[in-house]
C-alpha cells in the first residue's frame, strides 16, 4: 500500500511539473502579448523556460533553453519611457553590447543595422543584429547573437541567443523569432 501511494504521488508530481512548464511558457507568451509582441518559437518537448538570471548580471524577464537546438534565448524588454520626449535605441543597443561582450584581445564584436525587409517582417521602426563573445558573468556560451528591435511608442526588445556552435543552422532564421504585432 505504501508503495502504491508513493507511485501515485510521483505521478502527480510529474504531471504537475509538465503543467507548470506549460503555464510558465504561457505566461511568457502572455507577457509578450501585453506589449504587442509575438513569439514564433516552438512550444513543446525540449523547450525549457528559464526564469530571471540568478547572477542578476542581465535583467532579462524570461529565458528559454532549447535543448535540441543547443541554444539558450534570453529576452529583455524595456518599455519606452513616458516621461521623455525621445528614446535613442542606438545608445541602448550600444550599452548592452559593451556591457555583455568580453573585453579580451581575442574577442570579436560585430553589429549591423537591419534593412527595410527585416524591419517590415518584425514590424519594428529600428533594429540591429550583433555578434560577440559574451563575458563569463553573462554566460558560459562561446557566442552570443543579440537582436535588438525597437517600436516607437511601445519599447525596445533585446533577444540574446547564446550558443557554442557558430554553424548552428537553427540561428539562420533567428530574425523571425520575435516581432511586434
Amino acid at each position: 500500500m505504501v508503495w502504491f501511494k508513493r507511485h501515485i504521488a510521483l505521478v502527480i508530481l510529474i504531471i504537475s511539473l509538465f503543467e507548470t512548464h506549460a503555464q510558465t511558457y504561457d505566461s511568457f507568451q502572455a507577457y509578450l502579448s501585453s506589449f504587442d509582441i509575438s513569439c514564433h518559437l516552438p512550444k513543446g518537448k525540449g523547450v525549457k523556460v528559464l526564469r530571471k538570471d540568478s547572477t542578476n548580471f542581465l535583467k532579462h524577464q524570461f529565458g528559454l533553453s532549447l535543448k535540441k537546438e543547443k541554444v539558450e534565448i534570453r529576452f529583455e524588454f524595456v518599455e519606452e519611457p513616458k516621461e521623455h520626449d525621445y528614446y535613442i535605441p542606438n545608445f541602448q543597443n550600444a550599452r548592452r553590447l559593451v556591457n555583455y561582450a568580453r573585453n579580451s584581445d581575442e574577442s570579436v564584436m560585430s553589429m549591423f543595422y537591419l534593412g527595410t525587409k527585416e524591419l517590415a517582417f518584425s514590424n519594428a521602426d529600428w533594429g540591429s543584429q550583433g555578434f560577440f563573445v559574451p563575458k563569463m558573468e553573462f554566460s558560459e556560451a562561446n557566442h552570443c547573437q543579440m537582436i535588438s528591435l525597437y517600436k516607437e511608442g511601445i519599447g525596445h526588445m533585446f533577444i540574446y541567443m547564446l550558443f557554442n556552435d557558430p554553424n548552428n543552422p537553427y540561428l539562420e532564421n533567428s530574425l523571425n523569432f520575435f516581432s511586434y504585432k
